[in-house]
């Protein structure tokens, strides 16, 4: 027998410690009949044991065909595992899998191999720099695998690349409940951190306040603050009632949605791999709370915020273009209160999420 293989990156579709040795046979060129015809495709295909690569189905024996082996065919699942384990091979030995990763979907996509197919096209698509193709595959492989450390890492690794830093130290902490041995997930959370303390604002409204003493840079300081977490409370109020994957589509309506398109399309290269939600304006903001009523009335007045935040586009515009030397003391008032409310409800909707878990 050859050498038990040790448990190791390469081995993380197997959490249940199924054992597999170096020389198991992977499917070759004898296994395949290159063109077979499917009536369920309704042309010649090529098959895997009398299985339909393109449809899964088991093809019947042609009239007079000998039937010999026909009794000993896989099941699509076993053919899936099969085709998953030839496109793993060949992604070791660097070189594309994709075909027998595609094939192993076709056969059985919502198979535990199916999923780990999604996931190593994932990895090709991150080595070849495809970042959305990546984020879109890991994240389809990740339902049928999500106990496992190694899709979320490399998901936090894609997440990473595009700047979305918020996201990808949540999927690297994921990776970490998983496997909390796994170093390389933890460096990358520390990263995360030290850059997070180099471009964010503080979070609490205080330390904004003891930011600085210029009452011009404290209304850029404030605005910037107000936007930033009113951005993170839409977001978190809407993925809690439509889901992480849907809340974009669900609960943004689609002129707002076709906007941040289109300013995201006009945006500067640097920006490129941002999502669209930062290319909100206040009005937009108001726009979806308007049609999300029931949804926000939990944590504020829905009219009353869209009042202010109709109100915040117009001071913004004032702030950031330089139209007046600063704010007036009144208003400035007015904008750290809304600020501070605003920091009160994000209170409540933390309270609301570590209640629901």
């Amino acid at each position: 027998m050859g050498e038990i293989r040790k448990m190791n990156e390469e081995d993380e579709e197997n959490p249940w410690g199924d054992r597999w040795e170096y020389g198991a046979p992977f499917i070759g060129t004898d296994d395949v009949e290159e063109h077979e015809f499917c009536p369920f495709c309704g042309d010649f295909v090529e098959t895997i044991h009398g299985v339909c690569v393109e449809c899964g189905s088991l093809i019947p024996p042609r009239s007079g065909a000998k039937s010999a082996g026909r009794s000993t065919r896989k099941t699509a699942p076993e053919l899936a595992k099969t085709c998953y384990r030839r496109g793993q091979e060949l992604f070791k030995q660097g070189k594309s899998g994709e075909e027998w990763f595609r094939k192993a979907i076709k056969l059985a996509p919502e198979s535990y191999w199916g999923y780990y197919s999604y996931y190593y096209l994932g990895r090709e698509d991150f080595q070849n720099g495809d970042l959305i193709g990546a984020e879109d595959n890991f994240r389809t492989a990740l339902p049928g695998i999500s106990s496992a450390a190694w899709p979320h890492y490399y998901l936090g690794k894609t997440l990473l690349q595009k700047a979305d830093f918020i996201e990808a130290e949540r999927e690297f902490k994921k990776a970490l409940e998983a496997d909390n041995t796994l170093e390389p997930a933890k460096t990358f959370i520390d990263k995360i951190k030290l850059r997070k303390t180099k471009l964010e604002f503080p979070k609490k409204m205080r330390e904004v306040e003891n930011l600085t003493e210029n009452i011009i840079l404290e209304n850029h300081a404030l605005i910037e603050w107000f936007e930033i977490n009113i951005r993170e409370f839409v977001k978190t109020v809407l993925e809690e009632e439509y889901g992480e994957k849907t809340w974009w589509r669900r609960g943004v309506p689609e002129n707002v949605r076709m906007m941040c398109a289109a300013r995201k399309d006009d945006s500067l290269k640097e920006e490129i791999n941002c999502s669209e939600l930062p290319f909100m304006q206040f009005y937009d903001y108001a726009e979806i709370i308007r049609k999300n009523e029931s949804v926000f009335s939990t944590f504020i007045n829905p009219k009353e915020w869209t009042q202010k935040l109709h109100e915040l586009e117009h001071i913004r515009n004032g702030i950031m273009h330089c139209r007046g030397r600063h704010l007036s003391d009144e208003r400035n008032a007015v904008l750290k209160q809304w600020c501070y409310e605003l920091e009160e409800i994000m209170g409540k909707v933390l309270k609301t999420q570590i209640h629901d878990c």
